[in-house]
């Protein structure tokens, strides 16, 4: 991702580079989203697997 930063709005917000990108590693995590072959299943299900999924990469505060 490449994110290009307003220095004067940094600057009116008193925020660094390095809050933009804590901000941004923040809102952008890897969860479960769900299962795929999960209980109850038939007894002949071989397979089970577990579905991540990122979290949205954007920044509300739009600096």
């Amino acid at each position: 991702m490449r994110v290009w930063p307003d220095p004067n709005k940094l600057q009116y917000y008193g925020l660094t580079t390095l809050d933009v990108q804590n901000a941004i590693q923040s809102q952008n995590v890897e969860v479960v989203a769900g299962q795929l072959g999960g209980p109850p299943v038939p007894k002949d299900q071989a397979f089970q697997f577990t579905i991540n999924a990122l979290g949205p990469a954007v920044d509300r505060r739009r600096v």
